[in-house]
């Protein structure tokens, strides 16, 4: 498989990526890599303007669905909460575990083979040990 570069594919010089501060990614290597969407908050990008938003409300439709859900066992409203928390990202990301609207997702491996994807809701340094321990624990069985 030859290795291209964004650069030599749309056939701009290294040299301006570098300038303009773009990302001269490797295609079909590096396009899964993850965004933090804490970074959006600040942005000066145009095209990323107003993003954040449209990222917090995403998750907090979610949230509200998982909350309900949980406090009615309600499998439609958990399944529509899972479809939008787009757990596939968070599968694909190189990350261990993400925390994100005050809830940790913890990735659990059989075989180096992603099986399951914990969520433990809260953000301290105990919440995460707890995830951390629960991950271990299923991991090993």
């Amino acid at each position: 498989m030859l290795l291209q570069r964004l650069s030599e594919y749309f056939g701009v010089s290294k040299s301006v990526f570098r300038r303009k501060g773009i990302f001269d990614a490797i295609i079909g290597v590096d396009s899964g890599f993850y965004l933090d969407p804490t970074l959006l908050k600040n942005t000066r990008i145009p095209e990323f303007k107003g993003a954040y938003a449209k990222v917090e409300e995403h998750y907090k439709k979610a949230f509200s669905l998982l909350k309900f859900a949980s406090a009615n066992h309600n499998l439609k409203a958990w399944n529509q909460a899972i479809r939008l928390c787009a757990l596939q990202d968070i599968a694909e990301s190189l990350a261990e575990s993400q925390a994100l609207q005050g809830y940790q997702f913890f990735k659990v491996f059989d075989d180096n083979q992603l099986e399951y994807v914990v969520l433990v809701k809260g953000e301290s340094e105990d919440v995460y040990m707890l995830g951390k321990i629960i991950a271990f624990q299923i991991q090993g069985l």
